[in-house]
């Protein structure tokens, strides 16, 4: 993962024009400056770009409100990183991209409007003009939930680690036949209720800690936590079958178990009465 990506504060310049440092006589910018000035106003112009396309879809009396951008690094990266986040660049406009942000389904944007949310994966809606739209009547409702996970923070000079605790927030939600999952930092969950405060449309939903959706085969497929059970019940059935297994073998005196200990016992008795130990000498 990019580390440095400057994805989230490209997108974050988006309502503001782009700072610029205007050499004087007492400032001059080194090549390097020289260097990410320009890289960024790449990002920023190309951003704008896409903003721009994109708006030629919204409704006549449809205005953008905000945005959440999104990356592997603070958000969630199951799909977009790895082999899931492999694809290949043609059109040049998604090249320019790629070289720039150094990314592929990395950068996702969720963009507010007063009538819908777009989500939008960049590479994607260069290469193919690809989005999602989630309509604020279409949608059920939202689910809004904090989790807090606990770590040690070893400081410098500290005998013992200090208990911490971290947060991040899950977003959920279907409109129609689309469902949209994403993992929030705080910094970005703050700005989601801002936008709630803001978007009329968006604060009528019912936004708790549950799980929404239109059907019940939705609702069982989207529970992560029944994932998370049966991906483990399926393990520990593999590893109660091989001890019961074993077991069984054992009480009844055969199988390939009862071979291995046979073959394992001859060569240790092998060992034990070979020359090379009888030629040791004992002091």
């Amino acid at each position: 993962m990019n580390s440095k990506n400057p994805f989230k504060q490209a997108v974050n310049s988006l309502p503001q024009t782009t700072e610029i440092i205007i050499p004087n006589d007492t400032y001059e910018l080194t090549g390097e400056q020289k260097r990410q000035l320009f890289k960024q106003t790449q990002m920023y112009i190309q951003l704008e770009e896409v903003i721009a396309d994109l708006s030629q879809d919204l409704e006549t009396d449809e205005e953008i409100a905000g945005y959440l951008p999104f990356t592997n690094e603070g958000n969630s990266a199951m799909a977009t990183s790895g082999i899931m986040g492999m694809t290949y660049v043609n059109s040049a406009k998604a090249q320019t991209y790629r070289d720039n942000f150094h990314d592929l389904r990395g950068n996702r944007l969720l963009i507010f409007t007063n009538q819908r949310m777009i989500f939008t994966i960049i590479i994607e809606f260069l290469e193919e003009r690809r989005y999602y739209s989630y309509p604020y009547n279409k949608i059920q409702g939202i689910r809004f939930e904090k989790h807090a996970v606990g770590y040690f923070d070893w400081q410098k000079g500290a005998i013992l680690p200090k208990r911490q605790r971290t947060h991040w927030y899950s977003l959920d939600f279907q409109s129609q036949t689309n469902v949209f999952t994403e993992v929030l930092q705080p910094a970005e969950a703050k700005k989601f209720q801002e936008l709630v405060e803001a978007l009329p449309s968006l604060k009528a939903i019912t936004i708790d800690k549950k799980m929404h959706r239109d059907n019940a085969f939705d609702y069982l497929f989207s529970q992560t936590k029944i994932g998370i059970w049966a991906f483990n019940a399926l393990w520990i059935g593999i590893l109660l079958l091989v001890i019961g297994s074993i077991i069984l073998q054992l009480i009844r005196g055969e199988g390939r178990w009862i071979e291995w200990f046979e073959e394992i016992k001859q060569l240790s008795t092998a060992f034990n009465s070979s020359s090379f130990l009888k030629n040791i000498p004992i002091n």
